[in-house]
């Protein structure tokens, strides 16, 4: 049996989440875990390409914490910075120092509001 992801159902789980609030970019995994069929590089796969497209696309920005409880906030990652970050996988780590998580822009929320039946799904679904 072939199953496949919803792209945009799993794009508003990521924008949803981050939303709610993340302390760290290793929380997006939550979104995906459920799916059963993926292996684990493919679950790292697909998170990875949604939060860059999140990225690029301005969606969300990716915010550096000097520490994992997020008390002090250093930067805005930039648009041209990100990718290095991205490709860390210390910048994953929950308790690296500095922490990562992102934040949701107009951008995201506008966009998330073009699609409220699905995000009905997604809380149904995280039930």
């Amino acid at each position: 049996m072939l199953v496949a992801l919803d792209r945009q159902l799993e794009k508003l789980a990521m924008l949803w989440s981050i939303e709610a609030g993340l302390f760290g970019l290793y929380q997006l995994f939550e979104n995906i875990n459920h799916y059963a069929f993926l292996t684990l590089p493919e679950k790292y796969s697909v998170v990875y390409t949604l939060l860059r497209e999140l990225l690029f696309e301005e969606l969300a920005v990716l915010e550096e914490f000097t520490d994992p409880h997020l008390t002090t906030k250093v930067r805005d990652v930039e648009a041209g910075y990100f990718l290095p970050i991205l490709d860390n996988p210390r910048s994953w780590d929950l308790n690296a120092r500095p922490t990562y998580t992102l934040r949701l822009t107009l951008k995201g929320e506008e966009f998330m509001d073009r699609y409220p039946d699905e995000l009905k799904q997604l809380e149904e679904r995280s039930r």
